[in-house]
């Protein structure tokens, strides 16, 4: 009896050890960490009630080590770091227009025919490049003249669904 309880101490021990508590800072995309993160993130918070989740839903670029975050996601290309770094997942960008939009504007066969149309551009770029591959992996990149910026997704995804032009987005955002 004494034996047993002593294993059924040594095992509730042990389990105790594994508990993770403390705090951890993280820094996530915004629509990105609430499109496809939310869930996660809860139940990672229901598994491990010691752990205080600090989580900042932001686009901006942050300073990792100055601002003591200790995990950081983002949607890019890897920088030369010497942070340590491993891939989430993928995604893709989609070109979106409302029905209403097609439909009063002129086919896009190429393209190149994206030049006469309305471009609701992520981020600040007035020549924006967009870039298209080809079934034959052939790379063509279109400079285009945008007419509506903005480095919110939401608002550019809104402006698209009301008819104010094409816009390039993750699928992430544009899933619904």
């Amino acid at each position: 009896v004494i034996l047993s309880s002593y294993d059924e101490f040594e095992a509730e021990i042990r389990a105790e050890d594994q508990k993770l508590t403390g705090e951890i800072r993280i820094s996530v995309p915004l629509y990105f960490g609430k499109a496809t993160l939310n869930d996660t993130i809860l139940a990672f918070s229901t598994m491990h009630p010691g752990v205080h989740l600090n989580i900042e839903f932001s686009d901006r670029i942050v300073d990792i080590v100055g601002e003591n975050f200790d995990l950081v996601i983002r949607i890019s290309e890897l920088q030369d770091s010497t942070l340590i770094a491993r891939l989430l997942c993928q995604t893709q960008h989609l070109f979106c227009a409302s029905p209403g939009y097609v439909d009063s504007h002129p086919e896009i066969r190429k393209p190149e025919d994206l030049k006469e149309h309305n471009i609701l551009q992520f981020g600040f770029a007035r020549r924006p490049k967009w870039k298209f591959t080809a079934k034959n992996s052939k790379d063509s990149v279109v400079t285009l003249q945008a007419t509506l910026n903005s480095q919110d997704g939401g608002f550019l995804l809104s402006a698209a669904q009301q008819g104010h032009g094409i816009v390039r987005l993750p699928d992430f955002l544009v899933r619904e």
